[in-house]
């Protein structure tokens, strides 16, 4: 179970909410768990990156949790790899070739990023100043939802919380979707 670390805290927000649901179910199904939190790239060049480009796909974790996944289904074999959240999909297409064959990449989804953004850019003249300074919104958003559909290509199944996510995973071209 692949999580930045802030999401498995104790918080009452949806970002720390889910993660902990998510678990639960995945539990009580009879799969046995092995936690790998991570924190967020704070480099100078991420941080940096993220000014110029606002995606949520860019750099959201440091350069070594491919290796760090790919290290803990070597120590312990897994059936199933779950990423804790969308922005996570881009981790998919580098550890897809060293896993084992049979093991799934699974996305928990808390919500499409694509849907956050159009919210963003739908209400932009009520949010506050640094939301409104995104580089070029309309661009942005084009090119998320073609990194949501493309980044479909490396996931085995999505798992959503609700049914209208569900079908946009579809929409996308996940190959098995599921909500709860």
């Amino acid at each position: 179970f692949v999580s930045s670390r802030g999401h498995l805290g104790d918080g009452k927000g949806g970002v720390q909410l889910c993660p902990h649901e998510f678990i639960e179910v995945i539990e009580a199904a009879g799969v046995s768990l092995t936690r790998l939190p991570f924190d967020g790239d704070r480099s100078w060049s991420a941080r940096f990156l993220r000014l110029i480009d606002s995606s949520p796909f860019v750099r959201p974790y440091g350069r070594s949790l491919a290796d760090d996944i790919v290290r803990a289904v070597q120590q312990r074999p897994v059936d199933y790899v779950f990423l804790n959240q969308e922005f996570l999909a881009p981790v998919a297409p580098l550890i897809r070739p060293k896993l084992p064959a049979g093991c799934r990449i699974v996305i928990l989804s808390h919500g499409a990023e694509i849907t956050d953004l159009l919210h963003s850019v739908r209400l932009r003249h009520r949010l506050p100043l640094s939301r409104r300074l995104l580089p070029t919104p309309n661009l942005l958003l084009g090119r998320v939802l073609a990194s949501e559909q493309r980044l479909r290509e490396e996931i085995d199944a999505v798992c959503t919380i609700a049914p209208f996510d569900a079908d946009l995973e579809r929409w996308f071209g996940a190959r098995r979707v599921a909500w709860i």
